[in-house]
């Protein structure tokens, strides 16, 4: 049987869009779909056996950053639903202070996934890209594609080139 393209794509294409669109405060339907989707692509990068490699690697690990993050917002929308359909009687004023205090969490949770998408985005959305089309990424996020170091930061006390990242992963990997 052979594998529909436009349905393996499609959960990256979603996680593209969402996380290049995500609000401040997301709706929990954007939550959810953030997580449903970034669990598709991780067993579509795992049965493909592509999950190990490259590009795959390196968008799981951004993207499980993410997924985490908004599991946490998405349990205070799934608590505050619950909570709001309680009404005991006469604990009124609990019931408010309870859906008062999911709520500040859940504004809490959102503002750190909002933060980590924005640090995030473009390594994220190119490793997704580069996952479907080519398997290839860069090796991390601090690397720029002409082997020279983007970020004014050193890394293990000296500035490293792609080149001798790649030899000290593949010593590893021995």
């Amino acid at each position: 049987m052979a594998l529909d393209r436009n349905r393996l794509l499609k959960p990256v294409k979603k996680l593209r869009k969402l996380v290049k669109k995500i609000d401040r405060q997301p709706t929990p339907h954007q939550v959810h779909d953030l997580r449903t989707n970034t669990r598709r692509f991780e067993a579509m990068l795992a049965v493909l056996s592509l999950d190990s490699q490259g590009a795959g690697k390196s968008a799981l690990k951004d993207l499980t950053r993410l997924r985490k993050r908004a599991g946490k917002v998405r349990d205070m929308d799934v608590l505050t639903s619950y909570a709001s359909q309680l009404h005991p009687k006469g604990e009124e004023d609990c019931a408010v202070q309870l859906l008062e205090h999911l709520g500040a969490q859940r504004r809490k949770h959102a503002k750190k996934l909002y933060a980590e998408i924005q640090r995030d985005r473009s390594d994220v959305r190119g490793n997704l890209k580069r996952a479907v089309r080519t398997g290839k990424a860069r090796p991390h996020k601090w690397w720029s594609s002409k082997g020279r170091h983007r970020s004014p930061q050193r890394h293990g006390g000296r500035r490293k080139t792609c080149r001798s990242a790649f030899r000290a992963a593949a010593l590893r990997q021995r």
